[in-house]
């Protein structure tokens, strides 16, 4: 048997990597493929014995009805509009709490610290009746505000946490010499570490717009009109509630309600990397 030399034996070993992440990535991507062709398939494909993953005579009929004869469009706008308030606040609110709990010491700060980790404990079923009561007696039951404001009590713990590991990871002495040329704190804050800062809060952002894009639970429970309701419920409302499913207007909806984070993680990948893995090395 013939012995392998050493570049032989990396090769072998690259190619078996590689073959393992090729079948890895396909078993991930299956239901993401199979959605996308059955939303490409006419009913009578759907309701067979045996399916298929591609379809045999593909049709967009279900796209045209999702897009253009029902309320989707408005549904896929209150999306939006609601995860980038919360992306906005969240961001907003932990940049400055972040940025606190890694330059200053006070009381309590590591307790304080605790809490916010502690917090992420508990699912989000139990503030359900707490947080309804709340919004109720603000008025913002049935609005996109309140929704967003639900958001926010679950996406700013865990941001706030994240953006302090990552304000962590950036040298104080960089402030230190802004204030040495005159900067005040403010200054020093905003020209200095909030650009070094970028791809930290960038991951932030992405997390509570995810988390907020794909809740399903609060929006179903605090949105009871359908002029402010937002994709998740909207799947459930309309095609997937009475006596059946309608699999394939369901599964576009899917399509559109995936491909918009999609692009988005594709377009800010280097920011996610980036922000999370240096948030995490220190802190």
């Amino acid at each position: 048997m013939p012995v392998l030399t050493r570049g032989q034996r990396q090769a072998v070993r690259r190619l078996l990597v590689h073959v393992a992440l090729v079948v890895i990535i396909s078993v991930i991507s299956l239901p993401s493929v199979w959605m996308i062709s059955t939303s490409i398939k006419p009913d009578a494909e759907i309701q067979v014995r045996v399916p298929r993953l591609i379809p045999a005579t593909p049709t967009f009929v279900h796209y045209y009805h999702v897009l253009f004869e029902t309320a989707v469009p408005r549904y896929l706008l209150n999306s939006f509009l609601v995860a980038s308030g919360t992306a906005g606040l969240a961001v907003l609110l932990t940049s400055l709490a972040a940025y606190a709990l890694s330059r200053f010491t006070f009381r309590a700060k590591s307790i304080y610290i605790l809490f916010i980790l502690t917090s992420q404990m508990f699912p989000s079923a139990l503030f359900l009746t707490p947080l309804f009561i709340v919004l109720k007696n603000y008025h913002l039951i049935n609005s996109r505000i309140g929704l967003m404001v639900a958001y926010a009590t679950f996406a700013v713990p865990f941001c706030t946490w994240l953006l302090k590991g990552y304000f962590d990871s950036i040298p104080v002495e960089l402030e230190e010499a802004a204030l040495t040329e005159g900067a005040n704190r403010v200054q020093a804050l905003w020209h200095v570490t909030i650009p070094l800062a970028a791809p930290g809060m960038a991951a932030t952002l992405l997390f509570a717009f995810l988390l907020s894009w794909q809740e399903f639970l609060f929006a179903f429970t605090y949105i009871q009109s359908d002029q402010f309701r937002t994709l998740p419920p909207g799947i459930n409302v309309l095609y997937a509630s009475g006596l059946g499913v309608d699999f394939g207007n369901m599964m576009v909806m899917s399509v559109v309600t995936t491909v918009p984070v999609v692009l988005l993680f594709a377009f800010l990948q280097r920011y996610i990397v980036q922000g999370l893995t240096a948030g995490a090395v220190k802190g």
